[in-house]
């Protein structure tokens, strides 16, 4: 059961499902930015400081994003908490290869889109969809 103040000739029953669904993948990309990230602040530690931190480790997180958007992300059906992993296990060697440059990078760079492909797909349920499949009517569950 879902309470909203959208009027129904807005959004049906299941628009407002859908909708839930994808506001829910929103919460899930916070959860996986705070965890993996390391989205603590030290109160110790002076404002501009922290500030900097911050900015740091969310310019991290879009980065990482990025690259698992670039490997499929969500719509190529792999969980998005696994892909994020193996782009965070290149972290290291991404960086290093930037600060190299060149061929370094692009080698790289290859390297972790194969291990990307290598994820393994969700599968999907008849059921209950994934909150991607809900998205197009062309895959949406009957």
């Amino acid at each position: 059961m879902w309470a909203t103040n959208v009027p129904p000739s807005v959004l049906n029953t299941s628009d407002v499902d859908t909708v839930y669904r994808c506001r829910w993948q929103i919460e899930l990309f916070f959860k996986r930015a705070k965890s993996l990230g390391g989205w603590c602040v030290d109160p110790r530690r002076r404002a501009l400081r922290v500030q900097v931190e911050l900015w740091a480790k969310l310019l991290g997180v879009v980065v990482m994003h990025w690259a698992v958007l670039l490997g499929g992300g969500l719509l190529a059906g792999a969980s998005l908490w696994k892909l994020t992993n193996v782009v965070r296990e290149y972290g290291s060697a991404l960086r290093r290869a930037l600060q190299t440059g060149g061929s370094t990078w692009l080698r790289v760079w290859n390297e972790l889109e194969r291990e990307l492909a290598r994820v393994p797909k969700q599968r999907a349920s008849n059921r209950k969809p994934l909150a991607f499949q809900t998205l197009t009517p062309s895959t949406t569950a009957p």
